[in-house]
């Protein structure tokens, strides 16, 4: 499965950043957790490509802050299938819940945690804010500005296949 995780540094250039990244996260994975560093867009909306990846700084979707910030706030929604729906009705009960139910929960209350820590959702801020921060294996962001230096702040698309 293929996940979009942005990073989000301090760096002189938008090839510094996606570098600072790659390195920053060299340590995380193994043969069947592998990932490309795509590109960045820089806090003044500037893209840059670095690797071909499913998702690119360049795509008219996803090449401006603004643009980045509405997609993940579209995107931060909690997990619900049939069997947290279920519960919420009533329809199910816990003691209905069978082998890949409790994924379904233990994702819908991951999913809540990270969810519930969020100022204002929808207003997500990629700049500012963080979500499944580094659990590069989940959709989300990771701010290490404070790990790392430079003049100009990048948001690094990271597209991890776990």
């Amino acid at each position: 499965m293929h996940n979009l995780h942005f990073v989000v540094v301090k760096a002189d250039t938008a090839k510094e950043a996606c570098k600072e990244v790659e390195s920053e996260i060299q340590d995380f994975g193994n043969e069947n957790n592998w990932r490309t560093i795509c590109g960045c867009v820089s806090s003044k909306n500037k893209t840059f490509n670095y690797e071909d990846g499913r998702w690119s700084p360049t795509d008219e979707s996803l090449n401006s802050i603004k643009k980045i910030n509405k997609f993940i706030s579209e995107q931060i929604k909690p997990y619900k299938d049939e069997v947290i729906q279920g519960l919420e009705s009533g329809k199910t009960t816990f003691n209905d819940l069978k082998g890949f139910d409790w994924y379904s929960l233990e994702k819908y209350a991951k999913d809540m945690f990270q969810y519930t820590h969020l100022k204002t959702p929808e207003q997500f801020d990629v700049l500012k804010d963080t979500y499944y921060e580094h659990s590069f294996d989940e959709f989300g962001v990771t701010n290490l500005i404070e790990n790392t230096e430079g003049k100009g702040t990048y948001v690094v698309f990271v597209d991890m296949h776990s």
